[in-house]
């Protein structure tokens, strides 16, 4: 991941706020920790590309279906993961920001309501703040991609959005407050 952090502030260090660009920092370098952490968290099946163009709903709000697509980057790790990919790369900056509390809670009532049980509050939260500092390593091979002269201008627009909405996410939740209980 560090080899790609040089390239990826010559982008965006100047479209990035610095406490972003610090997490990406203190991601690459406790990278091992979080990994570590993950671990120990509970684990689901995760999808591992949840965004909005791969989810498809009911047709009216009395419909319960939810149909995911593209189950081409499955893993087992924090259901946390796909939540924070959800609303890190899917949910404009505008329409999230100063909602965070209230859509984890949205989010963590719906676990405890399927069944869930003794998943405190303050653990999906810290679940989901790892998730996001996760994500940034996503966000440095994400950028590295866009390298390829092969891609499209399409792929570029979309991927820099979602590197911008990630990048925003880890600041928004103040994830970076976590990172000394990893040590």
């Amino acid at each position: 991941m560090s080899s790609f952090y040089r390239n990826f502030l010559d982008d965006y260090e100047l479209r990035i706020e610095s406490e972003a660009l610090k997490a990406i920092a203190l991601v690459i370098e406790h990278s091992e920790a979080i990994d570590a952490a993950m671990a120990d968290r509970p684990a689901t099946l995760v999808h591992g590309d949840l965004r909005v163009e791969n989810v498809l709903f009911g047709r009216d709000a009395s419909q319960r279906d939810v149909v995911l697509l593209d189950w081409g980057t499955p893993t087992r790790s924090m259901a946390a993961l796909d939540f924070a990919y959800l609303i890190g790369g899917g949910v404009p900056m505008p329409a999230r920001r100063g909602r965070l509390q209230e859509l984890c809670t949205c989010w963590h009532q719906s676990l405890s309501s399927h069944g869930v049980k003794d998943y405190a509050f303050a653990d999906a939260w810290a679940d989901v703040q790892l998730a996001a500092l996760r994500s940034l390593s996503s966000v440095l091979h994400l950028h590295n991609w866009q390298l390829d002269p092969n891609i499209s201008s399409r792929a570029i627009l979309l991927n820099d959005e979602w590197i911008e909405r990630s990048c925003s996410l880890v600041v928004e939740l103040e994830a970076l407050e976590m990172l000394p209980s990893l040590a």
